[in-house]
């Protein structure tokens, strides 16, 4: 019910965004679906940020962690576990995006990998090319050399033929 509400608010506020005169309205239209978008995503990710706080209370949403500087060596873990899970891609990117740290370099490989394969086959391609870049970039920061074997395979498996050369890169730049 929830992913149905943001995909319609979404594509309601996409056909506003591509009117080329916008009156007032409509930019208190678009300000009022923000609100309630952002209300929504919260709301998917209380459990994870009240986890996230046990030990960083500072951090009140997934895209405080992607903006820090510091590193967060104590949630990799329970990060990698939610990245796994089924949340709304921009919640999701989020989570991704969060582990392109140092303390997750050899840890993220296999979820990313997963991610990835399942992304390729997503329906709305905006969402898909977010995800799929962040992941990549994840892998490209996260991978050492005891990824070569997963890697490897995953450039010879056709599930990954649209993101090939991005991994093949990743492998030259760790060989």
């Amino acid at each position: 019910m929830k992913n149905e509400r943001i995909l319609q608010l979404e594509d309601l506020r996409w056909e506003i965004l591509q009117k080329k005169i916008k009156s007032p309205q409509d930019h208190q239209i678009i300000d009022t679906y923000d609100i309630e978008l952002e209300i929504i995503l919260s709301e998917e990710i209380v459990d994870l940020m009240s986890e996230i706080r046990i030990y960083y209370p500072i951090y009140n949403d997934i895209y405080d962690l992607v903006n820090c500087k510091k590193d967060y060596p104590l949630i990799i873990d329970l990060l990698l576990v939610h990245a796994a899970k089924d949340y709304n891609p921009r919640n999701l990117e989020g989570i991704i995006r969060s582990l392109i740290t140092k303390s997750a370099r050899g840890k993220t490989s296999s979820t990313m990998l997963e991610i990835l394969k399942k992304n390729t086959y997503e329906k709305r391609s905006c969402y898909k090319c977010g995800i799929s870049s962040s992941t990549l970039i994840c892998l490209e920061y996260t991978c050492d050399k005891n990824d070569i074997i997963a890697l490897s395979e995953a450039v010879c498996d056709p599930a990954f033929s649209a993101h090939r050369a991005e991994l093949v890169k990743i492998l030259k730049k760790i060989t």
